[in-house]
């Protein structure tokens, strides 16, 4: 049971991990100010660089795996912000593995009273295969921002933590959804 289980419990504890990591630095601070909490969207940066040399062909599936990837982070983070998994929810797969754990960010900032507002979200690395109706992708992204207390949301400090994620994609219509996080 355990070897069928071990990639979600894994992505659990990556989760718990993040807020809790969170939660460490506002105890222990910075001994930076405050800044004021952003109110702007955050951005989303692709990271690249330019070169003499011919760049490959990307596959237009892999591109819009990856952009399905990116814009599925986004939505993660953006939970922290605002508590809400309906972004999440609308990328996943109804009834899959992905959409059941959409809640955990959610319930993690309920359990400590604490979560991040993100102002900049930057995913550098990326690795997409795509197979058919089926795809994987792993994404490894940093999210800067500002710690808080929920749900008031009084600034503690600036911060900055990287996430990776491993998910598996199905294509339902022309949208690619994640249906599984590894």
């Amino acid at each position: 049971m355990l070897r069928r289980n071990w990639m979600p419990i894994l992505a659990l504890v990556v989760a718990v991990g993040f807020v809790g990591w969170l939660g460490w630095i506002n105890v222990r601070g910075s001994g930076r100010a405050a800044v004021v909490v952003p109110t702007a969207t955050p951005t989303v940066a692709v990271s690249g660089t330019a070169s003499a040399a011919p760049t490959p062909t990307v596959d237009p599936a892999e591109a819009e795996v990856k952009a399905a990837a990116v814009k599925w982070v986004q939505a993660y983070v953006d939970t922290y912000k605002n508590g809400d998994t309906h972004e999440v929810d609308a990328l996943t797969v109804p009834g899959s593995q992905a959409e059941g754990n959409a809640g955990v960010p959610l319930a993690e900032i309920n359990r400590v009273h604490k979560t991040l507002i993100p102002d900049h979200l930057d995913c550098p690395k990326d690795v997409v295969s795509v197979a058919g109706n089926a795809a994987t992708a792993e994404i490894s992204c940093t999210v800067s921002g500002m710690a808080v207390t929920w749900p008031g949301k009084q600034p503690l400090q600036a911060t900055t933590a990287s996430l990776q994620f491993r998910m598996s994609f199905q294509l339902v219509g022309k949208q690619w959804l994640v249906d599984t996080l590894h």
